[in-house]
């Protein structure tokens, strides 16, 4: 599951457009869907076509050299060294929180926390 967790997230174009053309989803619960449902179908597809047993993570890259002879990544990792048809860097840029310094925050009355680390206990009522 996405360590980030945005619970009013919800797509900004109709839901055709995510959604592969060789796996639609059957029927999405609203026009904008929100982030569970999408990653529900994302999921699914991984599952589906056995995506979740070719990952790796948790693994630092050391170095990755261009294609070898039959159009394969080297790939050396922290975990051990792999060979791949694709490379994906999924770095995740934002999933270590680095909170703005904003002038005044110090005095905000409210609580303060970075999406990469939601605060499920706080009340989103009439927010």
């Amino acid at each position: 599951m996405a360590r980030q967790h945005l619970p009013r997230l919800r797509v900004r174009r109709a839901l055709g457009a995510y959604s592969f053309s060789f796996a639609r989803h059957p029927a999405w619960g609203r026009f904008y869907a929100r982030q569970p449902e999408i990653q529900d179908y994302a999921c699914s597809l991984a599952d589906r076509f056995g995506v979740r047993e070719r990952i790796v993570t948790g693994a630092d890259v050391l170095a990755a050299d261009g294609y070898e002879d039959g159009g394969r990544w080297r790939i050396r990792t922290s975990r051990g060294d792999w060979s791949a048809q694709a490379l994906i860097s999924a770095t995740g840029p934002w999933s270590e929180p680095v909170l703005p310094q904003v002038p005044g925050l110090e005095r905000f009355a409210g609580e303060v926390f970075h999406s990469s680390r939601w605060n499920h206990d706080h009340d989103l009522t009439a927010r």
